[in-house]
């Protein structure tokens, strides 16, 4: 990224008060982004432009977060690594969720300065680059919070 270029983050939440808040956290790290309220705004969004990280609730009106991944995964796979879920999911709906590729899964209620740091995280993280032959694989490291 560009000395002057500041990094964007695409907030996605149906969660008004969630919203407001990572928004204005974002805005004193200096960071621009964009909100949503549900996955087919996301889609939209993501389709549009490139982010240096993505917040991702799960539990979203229209598309919900596991079909955002799978659009991601199919039709952006060099932005996955700059995925954050934000989630308060149970255990049982998290069982079988696939969370290779993803920068972290953060319960909710967050810890604030967590939440920071794994979205500096993800805006200094490379960008997996999109495939250039079959043989290129995304990395299988499972997710963690930072």
């Amino acid at each position: 990224m560009h000395a002057t270029q500041r990094a964007r983050v695409l907030v996605i939440d149906d969660d008004p008060g969630i919203r407001t808040l990572i928004a204005a956290l974002l805005r004193r790290r200096g960071y621009e982004h964009d909100l949503v309220e549900n996955g087919d705004e996301a889609v939209h969004r993501l389709r549009r432009a490139c982010y240096d990280a993505i917040l991702l609730d799960l539990m979203l009106p229209a598309q919900n977060g596991f079909e955002i991944l799978r659009y991601v995964r199919a039709e952006r796979p060099h932005a996955l690594g700059k995925v954050i879920v934000l989630t308060a999911a149970s255990n049982t709906t998290l069982r079988d969720f696939d969370a290779r590729g993803i920068c972290a899964l953060i319960r909710k209620p967050f810890d604030i300065d967590e939440l920071l740091m794994t979205v500096d995280a993800a805006v200094n993280r490379r960008a997996t680059p999109e495939p250039s032959s079959a043989g290129s694989a995304p990395s299988t490291s499972p997710a963690t919070s930072h």
